[in-house]
């Protein structure tokens, strides 16, 4: 997946990945790809944006038990400021 930065001030960073996947971390402005090896559920985000809810869900595959990235999706909702239903309508998704 290439993440394509649109505008100087977004990136996006892994926030949760499924066991034996590889996290990410990319620089504000710039683009990024990564590649999803591994069944499951990838919650990623903006940072700088975070407190506005620019997150976003991938589902690969089978997510199986998705307990792990339930957690994670409750916890980073309660560090957001606005829009905090995004996540939860993501994480319904991907179920």
């Amino acid at each position: 997946v290439t993440f394509v930065s649109e505008n100087p001030g977004h990136n996006s960073a892994s926030v949760y990945v499924p066991d034996g996947a590889e996290a990410w971390d990319g620089e504000i402005g710039k683009d990024i790809t990564v590649t999803l090896s591994a069944e499951g559920v990838y919650i990623y985000k903006c940072t700088p944006h975070l407190a506005l809810a620019m997150v976003g869900v991938i589902k690969v595959g089978n997510p199986g038990d998705i307990s792990g990235a339930q957690a994670a999706a409750d916890s980073l909702a309660a560090t957001i400021a606005v829009n905090k239903e995004r996540v939860a309508k993501y994480m319904g998704m991907a179920q």
